[in-house]
């Protein structure tokens, strides 16, 4: 990979050093990344699987029975990386391995969330502005942030993306939304492909795809759901699970401050030597920093490049198809 102009690499350390450290049953581990002066090498688990996309293709829908265990591993794994203060901000049936054959310890076949590409670390208050994400699986918020009216967005937008996850592995279709008799816009649940799908998974989709971002259910209320049904969590587990990434969601939000104290300081033209203890900033306040470096770590990676932009492996082209059975058919 050929780094991009006004790259920065140390932004990209940060955050591939945030990628090493995760760890859940459910997310693909990512190991270490090489280079030499050709190649990139990227070291990750070995997963022996299938999209989530092409199972759904090859079984033209899937049952609610047959959703759920599924869908609660996915949700686990996004309840791990919110209590981190992840966004992982491309939730999508492609971005999910399923194995190929069960888990002898749980009966279940096995979900794993992959492809880190766009996420973002929302702690010590970074916010996210930007429009990335996958066409008809992103959240309204996003949009409006990206035509520059205002706001940044955060969680909900992954819980828009879960709720049109969930709406495909069950219809196998893409949403489709209307305006109801007081002019809101609200999702559409056509008879003709709902009428044999439970409450509670119209309610739990609803509910998730709340056009109000600060309305829209949240990972552990989508855990706590009753559709769920025996994969169902209980309070106990997820206060259980969040006081297990404390320690380390402190540590991420610590470096993540450090590092926009480093970069507010690197842009601007009115650095002061290094060595001393204040920073100029550009709107006229003074921060006081122990110097213009980068924090631990980190040193010298502007000289040093160890990495290529990890971050950003995507597919170059995105297709968003309006029927899955149907791929000449594009939104």
């Amino acid at each position: 990979m050929k780094l991009r102009e006004r790259f920065n690499p140390a932004r990209l350390r940060r955050e591939v050093d945030i990628m090493k450290r995760l760890s859940h049953p459910n997310i693909i581990q990512f190991v270490e990344v090489y280079e030499d002066p050709d190649h990139l090498m990227m070291v990750m688990e070995y997963f022996s699987g299938d999209e989530l996309f092409d199972v759904i293709l090859a079984r033209k829908y899937f049952s609610e029975d047959d959703a759920k265990p599924i869908f609660q591993q996915i949700v686990k794994a996004l309840f791990y990386l919110h209590s981190l203060n992840i966004i992982h901000r491309d939730v999508k049936p492609e971005n999910v391995l399923i194995s190929q054959s069960t888990d002898p310890a749980t009966g279940m076949v096995v979900a794993k969330l992959l492809d880190f590409g766009l996420s973002k670390n929302a702690g010590a208050g970074s916010a996210a502005k930007t429009f990335v994400g996958t066409p008809c699986y992103v959240a309204p918020e996003v949009e409006y942030t990206s035509k520059g009216l205002g706001g940044t967005y955060g969680f909900p937008a992954d819980c828009w993306s879960l709720g049109a996850l969930l709406y495909v592995m069950l219809v196998a279709r893409f949403p489709e939304f209307e305006q109801n008799n007081v002019g809101k816009i609200v999702l559409k649940l056509p008879p003709v492909l709902w009428n044999n799908v439970s409450g509670e998974a119209k309610d739990l989709i609803r509910s998730l795809m709340n056009t109000n971002p600060s309305e829209r259910a949240t990972m552990g209320s989508v855990l706590l759901h009753p559709w769920l049904g025996k994969y169902r969590c209980t309070n106990d587990d997820l206060l259980r699970w969040t006081t297990a990434t404390r320690q380390l969601s402190t540590l991420l939000r610590e470096e993540e401050a450090r590092m926009e104290v480093y970069q507010r300081a690197k842009i601007n033209s009115s650095i002061v030597p290094q060595g001393s203890s204040k920073v100029q900033l550009h709107n006229s306040q003074t921060m006081v920093v122990r110097s213009a470096r980068p924090p631990d770590n980190s040193v010298d990676l502007d000289q040093q490049l160890q990495i290529a932009p990890l971050l950003h492996l995507q597919r170059y082209v995105q297709y968003s198809y309006c029927s899955l059975s149907d791929k000449t058919s594009y939104c």
